[in-house]
């Protein structure tokens, strides 16, 4: 779980995901209320999530699977993701370029 880099306070899961569904590239300390935001390598680490599903996607080109067997692993793996995407989450004081 990301770590507030001013206060040193830990956010929980449900802040955290709370705090993923802005739009804004900067993320409100729900307990100083200070702006943090993603670190370069955790930026890296949660985009590369969102391939994971059009890469699953391609599981019926390589097994001959049929769609009921199909479903449940694609819904398992969304699930999967969306429950790690927290974990993946890094915080700093100043945003970081991204090059």
């Amino acid at each position: 779980m990301p770590t507030c880099q001013q206060c040193g306070k830990r956010w929980t899961w449900k802040q955290t995901m709370r705090a993923s569904f802005t739009l804004d590239t900067g993320y409100m300390c729900p307990y100083c209320e200070t702006k943090q935001y993603l670190t370069k390598k955790a930026r890296h680490k949660t985009s590369a999530t969102v391939f994971v599903i059009p890469i699953s996607l391609l599981l019926p080109v390589f097994f001959d699977m049929q769609w009921y067997v199909l479903v449940p692993i694609y819904l398992s793996v969304g699930v999967l993701i969306f429950l790690i995407q927290p974990f993946l989450m890094d915080l700093s004081n100043d945003e970081e370029p991204l090059w």
